[in-house]
C-alpha cells in the first residue's frame, strides 16, 4: 500500500530570489495584525512566529479564507492554518470544502487537482514532506564512529 503524500511549506531555506518566505507568510496576516505591528518589525520575526499569530487569530476570522480565494492561495493558507505540519491533499480538500464549495459560486475541488497544484508549485515554497528514514540516521551514525 502506497503512503499518502504530505506537503508543507519550506521555511528553512530562502528558495526565492525575488521574495522572502517570511514576507510571503506575514502578508497572510489579517488587517488588524498588520496594523498593530510596529513599522518594519515584520522582517524581524521568523516565519514560524508569523504562522503562530495567523493560527491563533487571523485564521479564525471569516475573511481568512473567502469563497473566491484562488485555489493556489487557498491551499497555501490551509497549510499555514495547519501550523505547517505535513498535510495531505485529502486533508487540504476537507479544510477547503467548507469555504470553496459553498457560497454563491461553489467550486468543486478534487484531490487530484490539489495534488497537481502541490506538485507544480514554484511560488509558495510548498515541498513534499519526506519522512526521515531510520536507516539513514543509523548509517550516518556508523560513518561518524568509523
Amino acid at each position: 500500500m502506497a503512503k499518502t503524500k504530505k506537503y508543507k511549506i519550506d521555511v528553512e531555506q530562502d528558495i526565492f530570489t525575488h521574495k522572502s518566505i517570511k514576507t510571503l507568510i506575514a502578508n497572510r496576516k489579517c488587517y488588524q495584525d498588520k496594523q498593530s505591528e510596529p513599522s518594519g518589525s515584520g522582517g524581524l520575526l521568523e516565519a514560524q512566529d508569523h504562522m503562530a499569530r495567523i493560527i491563533e487569530h487571523c485564521s479564525q476570522l471569516p475573511d481568512y479564507l473567502l469563497p473566491d480565494t484562488p485555489i493556489k492561495e487557498a491551499i497555501f493558507r490551509s497549510i499555514i492554518a495547519n501550523n505547517n505540519k505535513a498535510i495531505s491533499a485529502t486533508e487540504i480538500k476537507n479544510f477547503l470544502s467548507k469555504t470553496l464549495e459553498s457560497g454563491p459560486y461553489p467550486r468543486d475541488i478534487s484531490v487530484e487537482l490539489i495534488e497537481k497544484i502541490l506538485l507544480e508549485d514554484k511560488d509558495y515554497g510548498i515541498i513534499f514532506d519526506e519522512p526521515k528514514s531510520k536507516y539513514k540516521v543509523k548509517s550516518k551514525a556508523r560513518q561518524k564512529s568509523s
